[in-house]
């Protein structure tokens, strides 16, 4: 799945799925995860927009996923 940014429409990253459970892995170098206090988010490397992130815990890690794009 390529994931744009919702400010830009440019590619943030790209995931593929790697388990049975649906859970997923980047492909390439994994976005950088800031924490502001209030949010989890990455930084969009095109506009600079804030790109708000849901964290998604699985049994075997802990993922995130933007929040503008509903699971």
């Amino acid at each position: 799945m390529k994931v744009k940014c919702p400010g830009c429409d440019q590619l943030l990253y790209e995931t593929h799925v790697i388990a049975p459970d649906g859970s997923q892995s980047t492909v390439g170098k994994p976005p950088t995860i800031h924490n502001d206090g209030d949010d989890e988010y990455i930084m969009c490397p095109h506009c600079q927009a804030k790109v708000v992130m849901f964290r998604s815990d699985t049994s075997a890690a802990i993922g995130f996923r933007p929040s503008h794009i509903k699971p």
